[in-house]
């Protein structure tokens, strides 16, 4: 769409051909209401546990209500460039909001196991002794991760595209499609070096108890096996 002021007053061209023929009627510029994906560089902010970030990242919105978007992320007067002016108000505000939504989230998150043990497949045909060793399994139903449990990232692109894409849809006529999180980095040196020690620990001792179930659901098995024999 074309981006014009007549007299001062701004007024949207729709795809076509037009004719201005006034002097006062200047083009501004030209607006694509197709996909468009921005980058947000350097955002930096606290978590709520202390934890200083810095991270890039990108969002990709389109242009719904053209006649918004211009009239309330533009200066307009027909200085400058319009669109270059309304996308940077854009990633502007997105970093804001961003900033906001770090320090409501904390860094260090627990994570829960989705896996569980299963027990019969359902399959038929099956001989009395694997009936048996399927019934000494207890049937556990899968762990829902908790809100509170979910990554980082994911908590702060949900947030994100709940409050930044209803404001700029709302507020602007501009849809936000998606948002991703790049390059996250610790600023502390040293606590990133700890927290990467401690999910080394983590991690080995998750094998441990994981080895360790391995050998008792064996034994289970064997000891089943021994007592239907």
């Amino acid at each position: 769409m074309g981006i014009t002021y007549n007299n001062g007053v701004l007024q949207l061209l729709p795809t076509g051909r037009h004719q201005i023929t006034a002097a006062t009627h200047t083009l501004a510029g030209f607006v694509s209401t197709g996909q468009q994906t921005l980058r947000i560089s350097e955002v930096t902010g606290m978590t709520l546990d202390n934890v200083e970030l810095t991270f890039d990242a990108a969002i990709c919105i389109r242009v719904i209500d053209a006649q918004k978007a211009v009239t309330m992320l533009a200066a307009g007067g027909g200085g400058g460039n319009v669109v270059e002016e309304m996308f940077a108000n854009v990633q502007e505000r997105a970093k804001l909001d961003l900033c906001t939504i770090i320090g409501k989230n904390r860094f260090n998150k627990k994570h829960v196991a989705t896996t569980a043990a299963t027990g019969n497949d359902g399959k038929s045909g099956v001989d009395d002794a694997t009936d048996a060793l399927d019934a000494s399994f207890e049937k556990v139903p899968p762990v829902q991760p908790d809100p509170e449990d979910a990554g980082f990232r994911s908590a702060v692109h949900d947030s994100f595209m709940v409050l930044f894409k209803e404001e700029m849809f709302g507020t602007c006529g501009v849809e936000v499609l998606n948002m991703a999180v790049e390059d996250a980095r610790i600023v502390d040196q040293e606590l990133a070096k700890g927290l990467a020690a401690a999910a080394v620990a983590n991690s080995a001792l998750e094998k441990q108890n994981i080895e360790a179930e391995i050998v008792q659901v064996k034994a289970n098995a064997d000891a089943k096996v021994a007592t239907i024999e």
